[in-house]
């Protein structure tokens, strides 16, 4: 069963994506894999 994350936090993580921060950056950062922020990007 995949992890679940609480929705404070992705939504944390996505509108960190137009600020000009690398996804690469901020997953390793905030431990979760590119595929997972990308597809919370959709």
């Amino acid at each position: 069963m995949p992890y679940t994350y609480a929705s404070q936090f992705r939504s944390m993580a996505i509108e960190q994506v137009p600020s000009g921060k690398r996804v690469a950056e901020f997953a390793a950062a905030l431990e979760i894999t590119q595929a997972t922020v990308f597809r919370w990007v959709g």
